[in-house]
Formats: structure tokens, sequence, C-alpha cells
């Protein structure tokens, strides 16, 4: 059977030089822009739960939210035509600044995205930006793509940005290479009577 075996960064036996995890959780501001389709989605949402029961209601509540999930990384996702990045996210901007740093010291990123048609976009915008070889994993990847990818960004001079998708991420890689991880957006967890990013 599949066997996995958790090493937990508590146990200094297994890795004594580990150094101790620091988690930030940075805010990021909307632009105009982005906080007009974010009003423009509420609004559609309450006009249409008037008119909705049950089932439909619960699910145009939750497709409400991916949708704002989507606007809150890029207006571009959530418009899905194709349009330039720049200057319209504070999200983004706040990605860039911090891959501007990482960059900087000579270190490398990993970047997780719940969606896998921003991680497209990611992987472009970031190329361009930096001008430097951005990796990306997703669901689609074939197996022999995907380990010879890990083996890439754990390699020496390996590209210095890695793009995953969470589900195809998630589980069973092995990425000691890079020293930051940046979740640009956050799976949920759907409970019983609430829908909250865990």
């Amino acid at each position: 059977a599949p066997f996995i075996l958790r090493r937990l960064k508590s146990d200094r036996a297994i890795i004594a030089d580990l150094p101790e995890k620091l988690e930030m959780t940075i805010y990021c501001t909307l632009t105009r822009e982005q906080a007009t389709l974010y009003q423009a989605v509420v609004d559609e949402m309450l006009e249409r739960i008037e008119s909705s029961e049950g089932m439909e209601r619960r699910g145009l509540v939750l497709a409400t939210m991916l949708r704002l999930k989507q606007v809150c990384n890029h207006p571009a996702q959530m418009l899905a035509d194709g349009s330039a990045l720049p200057g319209r996210s504070g999200k983004l901007q706040r990605v860039e600044e911090i891959l501007e740093e990482v960059l900087a010291e000579g270190d490398r990123a990993l970047l997780f995205t719940q969606f896998a048609e921003f991680g497209a976009i990611l992987r472009t915008h970031l190329r361009d930006r930096f001008g430097r070889e951005v990796l990306y994993l997703h669901g689609g990847t074939r197996k022999a793509d995907r380990d010879a990818m890990v083996a890439r960004f754990q390699g020496e001079d390996g590209p210095s940005i890695l793009v995953l998708s969470l589900k195809a991420g998630g589980t069973g890689l092995n990425l000691t290479a890079a020293s930051h991880v940046i979740h640009v957006d956050r799976w949920w967890k759907i409970g019983r009577a609430s829908c909250r990013e865990r």
C-alpha cells in the first residue's frame, strides 16, 4: 500500500539545522478597479438571492465567494479577458515586492494558488516582470515532467520561482530549495454552517 513518512519540524533528531518557521499574514489593499468589481459582484448576488431558495441559494453564495476570491487576486482572472496585469491588483503588487526581496537575497520561492488558470497567468507575468524562468506545476503536468521540474528546481542552479496549484503541489513533494513560501490565495474549508478560509 502507499506509504507516506511525515517528518515534523519539531523533531530535531531528523532535522537538526532547520531554522524556526516565520509566518506572516500580509493584508493587501484592493485597487479602485478591484473594489468596484467586488461591489458589483456582491450587488449582483444580493439581487439574485432574493428570488432563490435552498440549494440554489447556497450554490449562489458559494459561486459568489469564488468570484470574490478571483477579484481579490486580479480583475483579469475574474473577467478572463486576457487583459494586462500591471497596476490593477494590490495583491499582485505585494507579491512582486516580496519576490524582489527574495531574488535580491539570492533565495528561492514557492507560490501556491488555488486556481490553476491564475497560476498560468502568474507564471507568464512573473517571467516577464523579472526576466527569469518561472516554473509552473499544476494538475495537468505529466508525472515525468513533474519529476523533472522538481529536480530542476531543487538543483543548485535551478530557477528561483516555482508556481504551484494547491491540489497538484500540496502533497508528496519535497521542495527544500525554497526558503520562502507565498500562499497567493488559500483553499477554503467548508463547514456545516459557515465557509471560511483555512
